[in-house]
């Protein structure tokens, strides 16, 4: 394993099969500049996290990873619900002059099943979550791989320190993702960092969120935890120690915002270096929040083209209109001011198809809905910010 602090580029994604296929599609020179911290997600179906770990170990190709996870359980619907749910899509179908529909029995076997797995997997995520025994069920997942690098959880001073020395008995290094509005996990942060010893046990990610509107306050919060840090640990511990300045501003939504958007969390690192702080640079991968509402309010078609300081991008004024996607990327492929400063590549190159005409890429891949267009959104701006200076 590498040391942390040669790492150019920390980029935060997921285990979704859009962001892990991004990842794939990236060169081995610029994946061995960046140490990637992936959350667990649940793979389709599965019962735990096991499945995704094993997705994520195979596209890693032996490099470091930092593991995280996802802890928002999968909904499940209640019988009462479910029956609720036909009752008013059969009222649909028979005010369309349709015949109700009438599931087979391996129909209802099928829904099931898949009911009685999301309830496993939801099970299986609150004994993730548990601090028990030091986070023990969570740091059996977080190390099934040896080049996995456990993020430590800050919610319990008593078992944040006990997993934090069980890793070090174990000689695993770590990472401290420290939320830097939430004062809690900063005090749990400050309770037990002191353990680490040798600046290669452990890397401290500051992770100031979604900033967009709120770059200062980011500042002034990023700041006060570098200035307490600072003052907490020896000093031949802290020169040596990694310091990833970690934020998002690519928005949930583009309605009403200019093109170009610059990149916020760029401006974050340049502030905290400006200021004397030695910072390695990390984001989101130009992922957006995570949100329910966007599907259930239908979608606009959106392409981006990521520069180094900068998203250029383009949306559709129809809703849920695929050939938006292919007016999208044309107009940002014959605009002069944005084309020639693209990233080359996997997701360039799919832009470039799309202002083509061409949404079907003949892998399982059809750039028809939101979902792929994060992967190439995310591809570009990897590969640009893993080789910004």
């Amino acid at each position: 394993m590498g040391k942390f602090n040669n790492y150019r580029y920390y980029p935060a994604f997921s285990t979704r099969p859009n962001e892990i296929r991004s990842y794939d599609n990236i060169d081995d020179k610029s994946k061995n500049l960046m140490l990637p911290v992936v959350s667990l997600t649940r793979a389709l179906e599965a019962a735990s996290f096991s499945p995704a770990a094993e997705t994520l170990a195979q596209a890693l190709g032996g490099r470091t990873v930092i593991v995280d996870f996802d802890p928002n359980p999968r909904p499940v619907k209640s019988h009462q619900e479910i029956e609720e749910a036909r009752r008013k899509r059969d009222e649909k179908r028979r005010s369309e002059g349709k015949e109700p529909f009438n599931p087979t029995e391996k129909q209802e076997r099928r829904w099931r099943l898949q009911r009685e797995a999301v309830a496993a997997f939801n099970e299986h995520l609150e004994e993730v979550r548990s601090g028990a025994n030091g986070y023990e069920a969570w740091r059996k997942v977080a190390t099934a791989h040896p080049n996995f690098v456990p993020v430590v959880k800050l919610g319990n001073i008593a078992e944040a320190e006990k997993m934090v020395d069980t890793l070090i008995g174990a000689g695993r290094r770590m990472a401290f993702r420290v939320d830097v509005r939430d004062q809690t996990g900063i005090d749990v942060f400050f309770a037990v960092v002191p353990k680490i010893i040798d600046s290669q046990q452990a890397v401290v990610i500051l992770d100031a969120g979604y900033i967009r509107g709120d770059l200062p306050w980011a500042e002034k919060l990023a700041n006060a935890v570098l200035r307490q840090i600072e003052a907490t640990l020896p000093p031949s511990l802290w020169r040596g120690l990694a310091v990833v300045s970690m934020a998002s501003s690519f928005p949930n939504s583009l309605a009403d915002l200019p093109s170009p958007l610059p990149i916020l969390e760029r401006e974050l690192r340049d502030r905290l270096i400006g200021v004397g702080w030695d910072v390695i640079y990390g984001d989101y991968a130009a992922i957006q929040p995570r949100t329910t509402m966007a599907a259930a309010k239908g979608w606009f078609p959106h392409v981006e083209v990521a520069h180094s300081r900068e998203w250029h991008f383009r949306r559709s004024a129809l809703k849920s209109d695929a050939k938006g996607y292919i007016r999208s990327a044309g107009n940002l492929v014959s605009d002069s001011g944005v084309w020639p400063g693209r990233p080359a590549g996997w997701g360039a190159a799919l832009v470039s198809q799309a202002a083509a005409g061409r949404l079907d890429h003949g892998t399982g891949l059809r750039l028809t809905t939101p979902g792929p267009w994060v992967g190439v959104r995310m591809h570009q701006h990897m590969t640009q910010q893993v080789h910004h200076p």
